[in-house]
C-alpha cells in the first residue's frame, strides 16, 4: 500500500501532468508529477489556489526525495 505524507506549499502552477509548487522558506518552485499525489488531492487539484498555503498529500519517497518531509 501507498505510503503518503501531506505538505504545506503553495501551488505555483498546475500542468496536465505535473503542478509546480513552493514549499515554506523557499524561493524556487518544485515539479511534482500529479502521477505522485494522492488520487483526492489530484481531483482537486485544479481548483485549488494559486500562491495560497495548501496541504497536499504527496508519496512518502518524493516528499523526502525533495526535502518536503
Amino acid at each position: 500500500m501507498a505510503s503518503y505524507r501531506t505538505v504545506t506549499i503553495r501551488i505555483s502552477n498546475v500542468l496536465p501532468s505535473s503542478v509546480w509548487v513552493i514549499a515554506r522558506n523557499r524561493q524556487v518552485a518544485q515539479n511534482i508529477p500529479r502521477s505522485l499525489l494522492h488520487g483526492g488531492d489530484d481531483l482537486k487539484l485544479d481548483r485549488m489556489p494559486r500562491d495560497e498555503v495548501v496541504m497536499l498529500r504527496i508519496l512518502d519517497w518524493k516528499a523526502e526525495e525533495l526535502g518536503l518531509a
